[in-house]
């Protein structure tokens, strides 16, 4: 139990390390995005930031199998009302949502 704890926790002593070190917000966030995937062992992974002057949420990062990239690129261009979709819902919550399927919710 505690080796599977520990590997669980990996990826949160690397996100540490890196914020320690990295001055670029988008590099920081790229890595991490990446440990959240491996850590969750998901599919795929976004990062949206909310804008407080429009209330809004916009998907900064995006991260997926390799044959989506062009869908990674087109969905940094989504812009999400809070409590809308699956983004808004998690981030009005404030807490994380695992879709089995999230093309087709």
């Amino acid at each position: 139990m505690a080796d599977e704890l520990g590997s669980e926790i990996q990826p949160l002593y690397r996100i540490e390390k890196f914020m320690a070190s990295m001055t670029d917000l988008d590099e920081l966030l790229t890595v991490i995005i990446r440990e959240a995937t491996l850590a969750t062992d998901s599919e795929s992974c976004s990062l949206a930031l909310y804008e407080e002057d429009t209330k809004e949420l916009s998907f900064c990062i995006a991260r997926g199998k390799d044959e989506e990239r062009e869908f990674e690129r087109e969905l940094t261009k989504i812009r999400m009302p809070m409590g809308k979709g699956i983004l808004g819902v998690c981030a009005e919550k404030r807490e994380a949502i695992n879709i089995k399927d999230a093309y087709r919710d």
